[in-house]
């Protein structure tokens, strides 16, 4: 998380919490999950210990945002553009963690047709995972 922390406080100069009147103008970052946020002293006094989907919404596009800017200067060594779905899926087999990705998204970089979702199988079709 300290990767994270150092990129949020890089990128995010005032507090990110949009509720409330008052935002102090020293900010702290404050973890949340695998995530994290960068929040103003006062809201992260507000928000210690408590859980919300706002709260867990905030820190996954933090998280999300921070990968999204490492792969892509991983892969060209700047962030002029949107990273493909197909550089996603490159890096993620080149580093080892292809299995992290869901299913749909390897399928579909690797240009196969989605698999059916059938309400009923018979025996044979199970392949044992």
């Amino acid at each position: 998380a300290g990767a994270l922390a150092d990129w949020l406080l890089r990128h995010i100069k005032s507090c990110q919490w949009p509720h409330g009147d008052y935002h102090h103008s020293e900010t702290v970052i404050h973890r949340y999950g695998t995530g994290a946020m960068v929040l103003c002293w006062h809201c992260d006094n507000q928000l210690r210990d408590q859980t919300s989907e706002s709260l867990e919404q905030l820190a996954h596009q933090n998280l999300s945002a921070w990968m999204i800017d490492v792969i892509g200067h991983a892969i060209s060594g700047t962030q002029e553009r949107e990273l493909s779905l197909a550089e996603l899926s490159w890096w993620a087999v080149r580093n080892q963690v292809a299995d992290a990705l869901p299913e749909a998204v390897l399928r579909r970089s690797l240009g196969l047709p989605a698999e059916k979702i059938r309400s009923m199988y018979r025996e044979s079709d199970i392949v044992p995972g």
